[in-house]
């Protein structure tokens, strides 16, 4: 990571994206972040403005254009799984976009806490029983935890959710998500979200 800034302003790159671990790793050695970056605590995008080099973050972004083109709704009450940077810019983004609430769920409840509180939303422990309580109202769930929660994620109660409800997976690379395949619910991979963002990012 230490690395990669170096190489855009060396080589002279117009620009470059990045993804997971290097999202937070480089944060210190930029000139500057946008609103949505410092909000999500990690940027997915570097580009220059003048003679700054500014990180940008379009995932947030790219998950809601994602949402909307599929014809779902990211006004009502949301569940985001996971805590790390693509938690934090979709809850920050659902929650700039007008969601009426938004509830990041973390195996690591201080994790969480800490990244709900840096963008004014609730936190709760990833557990079925925690899953349950709030499932009942929730119209969209954005699973952004990683592979290593698969688990977790799988023992949820998908069924809970009100019919209708929206489940995106952030994880593309998954070749079986966790409730794929459950009733009534409309099921998102995470290619719409990976081709907005890109979309956004080479903008």
């Amino acid at each position: 990571a230490a690395g990669i800034v170096p190489a855009v302003r060396t080589l002279g790159l117009a620009g470059a994206n990045l993804t997971v671990p290097f999202k937070e790793r480089v944060l210190a050695q930029l000139d500057g972040l946008t609103p949505a970056a410092e909000r999500a605590g990690s940027v997915n995008v570097l580009a220059w403005e003048g003679g700054a080099l500014i990180g940008d973050n379009t995932d947030g972004a790219g998950l809601i254009d994602a949402v909307k083109e599929a014809g779902a709704a990211v006004e009502g009450h949301a569940l985001v799984l996971g805590a790390g940077g693509t938690a934090r810019a979709v809850g920050a983004a659902l929650l700039d976009a007008g969601a009426a609430s938004v509830t990041l769920l973390n195996r690591t409840l201080a994790r969480g806490d800490s990244a709900a509180s840096a963008i004014g939303a609730d936190a709760g422990p990833l557990t079925p029983a925690s899953f349950a309580s709030l499932a009942r109202r929730a119209e969209l769930v954005v699973n952004c935890a990683g592979g290593e929660a698969a688990s977790a994620v799988r023992a949820l109660d998908a069924t809970a959710l009100p019919a209708g409800a929206t489940w995106v997976d952030a994880n593309y690379w998954m070749p079986d998500p966790p409730h794929r395949t459950t009733p009534g619910l409309l099921f998102l991979t995470g290619h719409g979200m990976l081709l907005h963002q890109g979309l956004r990012a080479w903008r």
